[in-house]
């Protein structure tokens, strides 16, 4: 048995054809074929069973399966280590992050480079949904994210600030005539609002249990986009984070004044993991700027004295 054989075994069990996998790994059908026909010898057991022109992994093929895909899953991470070491000041880091977060982290990474001088690092940037950043997190898509609390033992957490909540509304609705609201203002409009796939929507559904009232959900999506653009169709009234960048001339922004409007937002990553040295000088400097994100709303031009002075 040998690793090529592994690596070949592993791309016919995802592709499920042996055309398809030779392709992938850019090796002739036949060579493919005889590896696999070898490495069945060697375990006396059949790893595929043809159906049609694809494959399918025998319950043999899928016990073993597991045993590779967790083998070549190890090499490659400490392929990845042993890098890491040579080159500390370089290599990718991936940040998952909720997509209200869009202009700060840019402006956190700006900030990094500032501080620190590295220009090496490689930056992947990655806007979810709070149930697949949780995910990306888990299973080492992401080396880090940004996000409200995730309830889950598995995950470290610092806190990085707190991002309030606002209602927007068209600039002729009768709401865009006032300085500011109240939750309770809110029972009987048309609402527009995330989906669950969004932790945000639990903590909606919680502000408006709180203050007693059955909002009227007309829509739902994971996207802030699409309720901006709803909002300033005039097709109703949301509740957002706080913008970090100027809104449609049709939207206008209101702060709520009950206190249950403020998000904790956190720097979260996966204990017990492998960080390399690019992400630790990273989360090093996150967490010696404190609260960054209070420090990049405080910054920014236009915002709201209600929205600075809300505690």
């Amino acid at each position: 048995m040998n690793l090529q054989q592994l690596y070949y075994f592993r791309a016919i069990a995802e592709m499920e054809h042996y055309t398809k996998a030779s392709d992938k790994l850019m090796v002739t059908q036949s060579s493919l074929s005889h590896s696999i026909s070898d490495l069945e010898q060697e375990l006396g057991i059949h790893l595929f069973v043809r159906q049609g022109r694809n494959v399918k992994l025998t319950k043999y093929g899928s016990l073993f399966l597991e045993y590779v895909v967790r083998s070549l899953d190890a090499l490659e991470e400490g392929k990845t280590h042993l890098q890491d070491f040579i080159s500390p000041a370089e290599g990718t880091i991936s940040i998952s992050y909720i997509s209200s977060l869009n202009e700060f982290i840019p402006f956190l990474v700006a900030q990094y480079f500032k501080d620190t001088g590295n220009i090496r690092n490689k930056f992947q940037f990655n806007p979810s949904p709070t149930v697949t950043i949780e995910e990306s997190l888990a299973n080492g898509c992401a080396d880090i994210a940004f996000s409200t609390a995730i309830g889950n033992d598995q995950f470290g957490q610092h806190r990085i600030g707190i991002h309030k909540t606002v209602v927007i509304a068209h600039h002729t609705h009768p709401l865009a005539g006032q300085d500011h609201v109240r939750l309770s203002q809110l029972e009987g409009e048309k609402f527009i609002t995330y989906n669950y796939e969004c932790q945000l929507r639990y903590f909606i559904d919680e502000m408006f249990k709180s203050a007693g009232i059955y909002p009227r959900i007309i829509s739902e999506t994971t996207h802030d986009s699409i309720i901006l653009a709803s909002v300033a169709a005039n097709f109703g009234v949301a509740i957002i984070p706080e913008p970090l960048s100027p809104l449609h001339s049709n939207v206008k922004v209101l702060p709520i004044v009950d206190p249950a409007s403020e998000r904790h937002i956190y720097m979260i990553a996966k204990k017990n993991r492998y960080i390399s040295p690019g992400v630790k000088t990273f989360t090093g400097f996150v967490i010696r700027r404190g609260d960054i994100l209070n420090d990049f709303l405080d910054g920014l031009p236009g915002r709201h004295p209600l929205l600075c002075n809300l505690a």
